[in-house]
């Protein structure tokens, strides 16, 4: 990127929330056609390297296929490489996103792209409303955050909202497809919402950590969409992570 984006970019980023020196710590890649922003030496580069040409979500979920109409929506956004991705592709995309600076990145991005099909929102989906913590994952690591687990003594208080009242409050009637990649908030997401929010969904893909809410497994989550009128596979199992796709019958 040229002198003259690199500046327009690092002032979109300090619009977005981020501090002069870290936005001009940041660096500019392009893939596909896409302008994305990034923490450099970070994990951003490993989130990237599976995104876009490379995605791994649509590939990786064949039931779901979308189509110019659809609403998608991506909880746990992070530098909105998959909302970006998605967002040719379908009307809307709702991109949810609970770490402050990794959300100015988030809003940057689909600012530097035009892309205003993309409406994003800075909060935790959980299973409660109100406020909660963020516990930021181990130095070094860009992902990871989880409001589940305490990594390093470190977080920061961002609003939480459940699934039912996030619908609600952006007046979403139905998602054709949503992802949820929160580090553990997943179970009490999903387990706090009732089969008629459910209903709203037509597939869903979960990417499950049992090993930061010991009290829930993967089975909880297969059994209440099971019970809500969904049928399950499970995918890319390793040790106590993995994937759940979640089709209404």
């Amino acid at each position: 990127m040229d002198d003259e984006h690199q500046q327009q970019f690092q002032q979109i980023a300090q619009f977005a929330g981020m501090s002069r020196s870290k936005a001009t710590a940041l660096e500019v890649g392009t893939f596909m056609d896409f302008a994305v922003a990034y923490r450099p030496n970070s994990s951003d580069e490993g989130v990237l390297s599976h995104s876009f040409e490379n995605d791994i979500f649509l590939s990786g979920v064949p039931e779901y296929r979308p189509v110019a109409t659809d609403i998608v929506l991506d909880i746990g956004a992070h530098l909105g490489d998959f909302s970006l991705f998605v967002s040719r592709k379908v009307n809307r995309v709702y991109a949810v996103e609970a770490n402050g600076e990794t959300y100015a990145l988030l809003r940057a991005n689909v600012s530097m792209n035009e892309a205003n099909n993309i409406i994003t929102d800075h909060a935790a989906i959980a299973g409660n409303n109100g406020y909660t913590e963020l516990f930021h994952a181990v130095d070094g690591e860009s992902w990871g955050d989880s409001t589940e687990f305490n990594y390093r003594n470190s977080s920061e208080t961002v609003r939480s909202v459940t699934l039912d009242r996030y619908l609600f409050e952006r007046n979403i009637p139905r998602v054709n497809f949503a992802k949820f990649n929160c580090e553990g908030a997943e179970f009490r997401i999903i387990m706090s919402t009732d089969a008629a929010t459910l209903s709203k969904f037509d597939t869903m893909l979960i990417l499950y950590h049992c090993d930061l809410v010991p009290e829930f497994n993967e089975q909880d989550l297969c059994r209440k969409f099971n019970q809500s009128g969904f049928k399950t596979t499970t995918r890319n199992q390793e040790r106590e992570r993995g994937w759940i796709i979640a089709t209404r019958t």
